[in-house]
């Protein structure tokens, strides 16, 4: 429970656009004895983050939620890149696939081979850290709800003996500032040792606690409330395991209360000997319930966030979807053939 809290580096993760349902129809005239080339009809919808961007596909300029429509060969491919001027981090789809990406300029190039309708997103001027999940910017932001699942199983990653630590957790403030009140579950994997849960609490830059009154297992469902009270400069957290019951309250302290300025849903590698390796670990989601918001505006989506879609360890996924009034979830997904979920010493 004990690991490094790198405040200043944090990832703003992208959420992928809406699909739209498919309509792609691919056919062959067999008529006049002999066949047709494949037909596919497609409608795109393009996302840029940051918005000011844009997006070049099919000899035409797209700015940040407009959508077309097109047809061509199936199989065919179409140039893609973004606009100069921003530092270009990643393409993202649901409506088909990539080619390597080319350096062009101030921006990058790839071949897209369509599959069918959806988006596409480009992703440019991503500052890099170990956040992976969603921030929320706004003012007065005093309460962050959310849920997760605990992953059902995780294992240590080879390549040393330095332990390795993931924290799933939820705070207010430490965006734009260095004070952050958070709580959440860390995993850690030992080398021999396997796997242990640990929930926690946090007054960042102070060192964490440990959090009483549950003693959740793998897969388990935990919900978490995150409160702080400026006038009073009183703030709470409750942590309830909603699959084997127990809930867990404390208070925060000063002298670090929170900006109010951002609230996050975080997904975390880190380790107090500076290694920032997580372990692996099965798919698990992260819930954020935007009809709860204390705050206007929504800073951010949600995507993966690299080139080679990890960072230090941990991917990241979306079901390709806008974030929606009642709620959206991120989906994390580690070493997909992972052994049995480890033995929990007492």
């Amino acid at each position: 429970m004990f690991f490094v809290r790198v405040a200043s580096l944090v990832l703003l993760a992208i959420v992928l656009g809406v699909g739209i349902p498919q309509i792609s129809v691919a056919r062959f005239d067999e008529g006049g004895g002999g066949g047709r080339p494949c037909t596919l009809y497609f409608t795109l919808t393009f996302y840029v983050w940051p918005a000011a961007g844009s997006i070049y596909f099919n000899g035409q300029w797209y700015g940040d939620g407009q959508t077309a429509s097109f047809s061509g060969p199936c199989g065919a491919s179409y140039w893609v890149s973004g606009s100069f001027g921003l530092s270009f981090f990643q393409w993202l789809s649901d409506a088909g696939t990539f080619g390597p990406i080319t350096p062009n300029g101030c921006h990058c190039q790839a071949q897209f081979t369509p599959t069918g309708s959806g988006s596409v997103t480009a992703v440019m001027g991503v500052p890099n850290g170990l956040w992976a999940g969603y921030v929320l910017q706004g003012t007065g932001v005093t309460q962050v709800t959310g849920h997760f699942q605990i992953p059902t199983s995780a294992s240590f990653v080879d390549g040393g003996t330095i332990p390795q630590a993931l924290l799933i957790w939820a705070g207010i403030g430490g965006w734009f500032g260095s004070n952050l009140w958070q709580a959440g579950i860390q995993i850690t994997c030992w080398w021999i040792l396997g796997c242990f849960l640990n929930p926690f609490f946090e007054n960042f830059p102070d060192p964490p606690q440990a959090a009483g009154g549950i003693s959740p297992s793998w897969g388990d469902d935990i919900s978490i409330t995150v409160t702080y009270t400026p006038a009073t400069h009183v703030g709470t957290y409750t942590m309830t395991d909603n699959t084997r019951g127990g809930t867990s309250n404390g208070n925060f302290v000063l002298p670090h209360p929170p900006d109010t300025t951002s609230a996050e849903w975080i997904a975390e590698p880190g380790w107090a000997s500076g290694n920032t390796n997580s372990p692996s670990f099965s798919t698990f989601s992260i819930t954020v319930p935007t009809s709860n918001l204390y705050s206007s505006t929504i800073f951010g989506r949600l995507a993966r966030f690299d080139t080679s879609n990890t960072v230090n360890g941990i991917a990241q996924t979306v079901a390709p979807s806008h974030i929606v009034p009642f709620s959206f979830s991120v989906s994390y997904y580690g070493d997909p053939d992972l052994p049995p979920p480890p033995i929990i010493l007492p």
